[in-house]
């Protein structure tokens, strides 16, 4: 483990310092590109892989390695000596471990966190579904199998298709469309054994096919600070991955759906709840929690939602009063996703070209900072390649 600075570009603090938590995401980059352009000198905490570390934005390189117990310890001596005045979480995946050691050696300056007893549900995706079922919130038909007998029957019980979703993990990483019986029992025991999802069993859920919708916020103890929802028009992979495209959208169920859940939580900081519409009943179905910051948070600018001022005043101990506005009507996509997406699914083309010849159509594009989005394709190309040639 070790840290490098980044040369490419002298920043002055305006705003102070900010830590990005993250594993290998492109979410860090956009969340990196914006706190540096509001005046933050940003330094990124990652896997080696992370495309944040090649952005111009990200000062300092502060590698962790997977396969080393100790980066937590390294993490926290970083972000334990109340250097930063903002710490951002990019990846579910370290929320765990960090959670377990904010309760052993107090919390750290900056970050914004649910309590332990929320924490601890929230880091269970089943737990979290219960919750929501209890709330009287809508949700899919699922079922919580203890053994792989019970799936057998399950299975059939929902219809094919159908999802095994991990119990830990985030984004597509533990989640699996399934179209038949034996599909069902390899993708179960799949998901048991990977690294992914290392908490928990799997469940099935009835596959919905009307659009999903993503309400991401702000919140403190459950109260909901700032807001704003989207249709995800694109996603990859599909139907069970992230936003490439989306448009906002304010249904009053959806927003009404979507607090009620941060609220039942007594959710601090930012979150993302997921949505699908169910067309058989017209009512928005509750999906998952992403307790990070989400990959779409890049739209919130163009809809009017400023996240981080409210964000650093928070985490200073002011008080911040709501405001839940944002513009509907907002089409904004992140454009090395559609493109990768795009090369997967060629009949998307067109509506990509007639996209970028549209000027009132938003993206992420940061033509001033290349290397990360040239570091996202030649790391797609390097798995393609590899996929094509393992027997």
């Amino acid at each position: 483990m070790s840290g490098a600075e980044n040369s490419q570009v002298n920043l002055v603090s305006n705003a102070g310092r900010a830590l990005i938590l993250d594993d290998h995401s492109y979410t860090a980059v956009q969340v990196c590109r914006e706190l540096a352009k509001s005046g933050y000198v940003v330094d990124a905490f990652a896997e080696p892989s992370a495309p944040v570390f090649v952005s111009q934005y990200c000062h300092q390189a502060i590698y962790s390695d997977p396969e080393d117990s100790t980066w937590i310890r390294l993490l926290h001596s970083v972000a334990a000596n109340n250097f930063y005045e903002v710490i951002y979480l990019c990846s579910e995946h370290l929320l765990g471990k960090i959670a377990q050691y904010i309760q052993s050696f107090g919390p750290w300056k900056g970050l914004l966190l649910s309590e332990p007893s929320s924490l601890d549900t929230l880091l269970s995706k089943n737990s979290v579904m219960r919750l929501a079922g209890s709330a009287g919130i809508p949700v899919p038909k699922t079922f919580f199998p203890a053994t792989v007998k019970e799936i057998v029957s399950l299975g059939p019980a929902l219809g094919f298709p159908l999802l095994v979703k991990g119990e830990g993990g985030e984004s597509s990483r533990t989640i699996r469309i399934v179209k038949s019986q034996s599909e069902l029992i390899a993708n179960y025991r799949s998901l048991m054994s990977s690294p992914a999802a290392p908490n928990g069993v799997p469940c099935l859920q009835e596959f919905l096919s009307g659009p999903t919708y993503s309400v991401g916020g702000l919140f403190i103890n459950g109260e909901p600070i700032r807001i704003c929802a989207c249709r995800m028009a694109i996603m990859e992979p599909y139907k069970a991955g992230l936003m490439v495209k989306g448009v906002t959208e304010r249904p009053p169920e959806l927003i009404a759906s979507a607090l009620a859940v941060f609220k039942a939580l007594r959710y601090t900081g930012f979150g993302d709840a997921d949505f699908v519409l169910d067309r058989k009943d017209g009512h928005f179905k509750f999906l998952e929690i992403n307790p990070e910051v989400w990959a779409n948070i890049g739209l919130a600018e163009y809809a009017g939602v400023d996240f981080h001022g409210p964000y650093s005043a928070l985490a200073r101990g002011e008080s911040v009063p709501s405001d839940l506005n944002f513009r509907e009507g907002v089409s904004f996509y992140r454009v090395t996703k559609r493109v990768l997406s795009t090369l997967k699914r060629p009949w998307l083309g067109v509506n990509l070209v007639r996209d970028f010849l549209d000027s009132s159509i938003h993206t992420d594009w940061d033509g001033t900072d290349l290397m990360p989005d040239i570091h996202l394709l030649m790391n797609s190309v390097r798995r393609r390649s590899r996929a094509l040639t393992e027997p």
